[in-house]
């Protein structure tokens, strides 16, 4: 996978270009059928790094994620999945369209309404301030820490 760069606009943009291989199937005239695999350079859309408001896309997290590593950033998206943690945090699946994975984003109750957060159903638009950290669950990379009001974190 390459990844470029475009600086020279207002929002910064990445270019993904993925390699993928494509069958070739033909018919001889004796009959015979014969499968070519080729491979094809796929050049994805163009995805800003960040949108209006500073905030970053999901999609450019999970590209490169080491630089926002332990950082406070911006996200905003739309409730993919909700769930109760017990009374003291909650867990929001975060989409904003850039990407087919979602960014888990946990919320505790130190947040200044963590009650009407923690009750948000699918679909629920949310902005939100927090810490990128290394996620402890397995089968994903990192997760958006949402737990100090005295960092400016917020929902």
């Amino acid at each position: 996978m390459e990844s470029t760069t475009n600086t020279d606009a207002q929002v910064a943009e990445t270019t993904v270009t993925e390699t993928t291989t494509t069958v070739v199937e033909e018919y001889k005239d004796s009959g015979e059928f014969e499968a070519r695999i080729t491979p094809a350079i796929v050049e994805k859309k163009v995805i800003p790094v960040a949108s209006y408001g500073h905030r970053l896309r999901i999609a450019k997290l999970f590209d490169s994620h080491e630089e926002f590593m332990y950082k406070i950033i911006t996200v905003a998206g739309w409730a993919k999945t909700t769930r109760s943690g017990g009374k003291d945090f909650c867990f929001i699946e975060l989409t904003d369209g850039s990407f087919i994975k979602g960014l888990q984003v946990i919320v505790t109750k130190d947040i200044e309404g963590f009650e009407n957060i923690s009750k948000a159903n699918v679909g629920t638009s949310f902005k939100i301030k927090g810490t990128l950290i290394k996620s402890p669950a397995q089968g994903q990379p990192f997760e958006l820490q949402v737990s100090r009001p005295d960092r400016g974190h917020f929902v």
